[in-house]
């Protein structure tokens, strides 16, 4: 493979300080000590940040950061990009200082997607330290959790993650007629799935926490904080994490869990599922 992680994410909001109490106080998530004005990025272990939120004119994905094993491996990235005709775009000096990367170039995806390729995170040996008591969030060589997109150019998609950034498909599933893939690019069960539809977006991205305890803390703390939970809690079928999903400001959803499948990439097949999940993940917003 040659993504190896989903590194960080960048989220454009329209209501920065909303999304900023939500990261802390919901999630559990910590301000960056870099965080301005303009830019929040919240912490969640022994990287700088993991997602950068910065007020805009809309509520979406900005990027996805991915991650390489090192500048050898993110040049033949590149070169397997450009020859695929994917034009790329090196960063400039103030995207590396924002993203705290040695090297990242970005391209866009069939379905407009800011992708973007980077090697070498730049660390701050500051401790994560919850505002909130989460003991730690599920990262290291799993990166930072999932996105699920939902892209008008579907095969496309997959051919471009699968065939040019080395994903390989951990399973597969019809859900309401629409096809869904789950792709990996480390142990992780899925650090990406892909749905077709009439218009790209975000549907929902995944935060894993250590304990059922935690999820349940998470649980009250959307109570609290009067967040709409989208879903209730259930366990998946395919990555078998048991999870809820809540509402993020302004629109997408969040999965937060625990317990997910680690595929152990020389005995695993990919399958087709025929259900979510055994039980729970009740819809309870449109």
């Amino acid at each position: 493979m040659s993504v190896r992680e989903l590194g960080y994410l960048g989220l454009e909001t329209t209501d920065l300080a909303g999304w900023s109490r939500f990261g802390c106080e919901v999630l559990g998530l910590a301000t960056a000590r870099h965080s301005t004005s303009d830019v929040c990025h919240l912490k969640a272990d022994d990287r700088p940040h993991r997602l950068t939120l910065r007020a805009g004119s809309k509520d979406r994905l900005a990027y996805a950061g991915w991650g390489v094993r090192d500048g050898e491996t993110f040049e033949s990235v590149r070169l397997r990009l450009d020859s695929a005709g994917f034009e790329t775009t090196p960063a400039t000096g103030a995207e590396l200082d924002e993203r705290r990367v040695q090297g990242m170039f970005w391209t866009t995806d069939p379905g407009g997607f800011r992708v973007e390729i980077f090697h070498t995170p730049i660390l701050d040996h500051q401790r994560f330290i919850s505002p909130v008591g989460v003991e730690r969030f599920v990262t290291g060589e799993l990166g930072l959790g999932h996105v699920v997109l939902l892209t008008d150019h579907y095969e496309e998609s997959f051919d471009f993650y699968t065939r040019l950034l080395g994903f390989r498909m951990s399973d597969s599933m019809v859900l309401d007629k629409r096809p869904l893939r789950f792709l990996r690019c480390n142990p992780r069960h899925h650090s990406l799935a892909l749905a077709p539809h009439h218009s790209s977006r975000l549907a929902h991205m995944m935060l894993e926490v250590p304990t059922i305890d935690e999820v349940g803390y998470a649980i009250d703390r959307c109570r609290q904080s009067e967040v709409p939970i989208a879903m209730t809690l259930g366990r998946h079928t395919n990555d078998m994490m048991v999870s809820f999903y809540m509402r993020a400001p302004r629109g997408y959803e969040i999965e937060y869990g625990c317990g997910g499948l680690c595929v152990d990439e020389a005995t695993w097949s990919s399958q087709e599922i025929t259900a979510v999940s055994f039980w729970g993940h009740h819809r309870e917003l449109k």
